[in-house]
């Protein structure tokens, strides 16, 4: 039977050839190339509620609610001039069949990297938000990169299938993109780090996609083996490529050359959404009332009414580095500050570099201050 899968949001359901004539004539081709190869993975769980909109659409409603969506001309929801001369759209939202948008999201959350896909899962709230995972999150730093094209990529069925030796672990080896697991997720993910202990590291475990206590244990003792912190939080730091490794799925081991560490006497944070003024003042500086310091914000526009771009913060010291691909915060702490704990400053990194769910990319500027520096007070 002929696979279907939803479009719009009262899950009015299309064949895939009927859902691509619906959505794909201004779409970048490279990413509905990858977008529907996904969609038709899922076996139509995932579709299309909402893709390109207008430049007059995004403002009607950016005015309506600045706080959750872009300005017009920053969202990759709207027409943008590629490097390759294409004007194209290159995001959508997605939805669930049946009305099921949690098991699609999440499918999305533990399957799109390997269609190129990233996925906003938890960040910013917007589990259904859906756009190539080799180019910037942002437009704006996406243009200041070039306006890049996402490039052509081998999905599955272009290319040789069956890395892993358990077929059980399909598709998950191959998933360039997975999130951080640590204690209280649950999921197909978890399950896939699960059955890897218990059949290629001898851990006594019950595959049941739940990380509880004592699948927290069994990670820190992978870790331990494979001469990593053993943390119990499975992230990109080494404990993913070890747990893909021993799944039948080598990653090479080259890294590029770190970028340099500059120092600053004004540091910078990323907004979050739902930040104010005197949220910000007691996250940075301890006090709520010294809001005044990031009043008016630098810049000024959007400042606190959008999130995920960085203002100055006043008499805060310390350092900045630029994200290289494939980094993570535990290595960036550990560029910024030599010689210290990576975990003792993590919390700080999040708190100041748009929390710890946001997705780091490639040329992003990150901040952490000055351990125990004295904080001008607001006159």
């Amino acid at each position: 039977m002929a696979i279907t899968a939803p479009t719009g949001y009262r899950n009015q359901l299309l064949s895939l050839d009927e859902l691509h004539r619906r959505h794909a004539l201004n779409m970048h081709p490279e990413f509905a190339r990858r977008l529907f190869a996904c969609i038709e993975a899922s076996g139509g769980l995932v579709g299309i509620g909402g893709g390109w909109r207008s430049s007059e659409q995004q403002a009607e409603s950016y005015a309506r609610d600045p706080n959750t969506f872009a300005r017009p001309g920053t969202s990759f929801h709207e027409s943008q001039r590629f490097q390759s001369g294409v004007d194209v759209y290159a995001a959508v939202d997605t939805v669930g069949r049946d009305g099921e948008n949690d098991r699609a999201w999440t499918w999305l959350r533990d399957n799109g990297g390997r269609f190129g896909l990233r996925t906003f899962w938890d960040v910013n709230g917007e589990p259904w938000h859906v756009q190539c995972n080799d180019i910037p999150a942002g437009v704006t730093s996406w243009k200041a990169a070039g306006s890049l094209d996402p490039r052509r990529i081998d999905l599955a069925g272009d290319a040789p299938v069956g890395h892993a030796a358990h077929p059980e672990y399909e598709p998950h080896p191959e998933n360039d993109d997975k999130p951080v697991l640590k204690l209280g997720w649950h999921g197909e993910l978890v399950r896939y780090v699960q059955l890897v202990i218990v059949a290629e590291a001898g851990g006594r475990l019950v595959p049941d996609g739940d990380f509880g206590p004592r699948t927290d244990a069994r990670v820190k003792d992978l870790q331990a083996f494979a001469s990593l912190a053993p943390t119990g939080v499975v992230d990109w730091n080494g404990t993913w490529q070890f747990i893909d490794q021993l799944a039948g799925h080598p990653r090479p081991p080259a890294t590029p050359a770190a970028e340099p560490v500059e120092r600053v006497t004004t540091g910078y944070y990323w907004v979050q959404r739902g930040d104010s003024p005197w949220r910000v003042a007691e996250r940075v500086y301890g006090r709520g009332d010294q809001f005044g310091m990031l009043e008016p914000a630098d810049p000024v526009a959007p400042g606190f009414v959008a999130a995920d771009h960085q203002i100055r913060l006043p008499g805060v010291a310390g350092c900045t580095t630029v994200v290289r691909s494939g980094e993570r915060p535990w290595a960036l702490i550990g560029r910024l500050r030599p010689g210290t704990d990576p975990a003792a400053c993590l919390a700080r990194f999040h708190e100041l570099n748009g929390g710890e769910h946001r997705i780091l990319n490639p040329g992003d500027v990150v901040f952490l201050d000055d351990p125990g520096a004295p904080v001008a007070a607001n006159s």
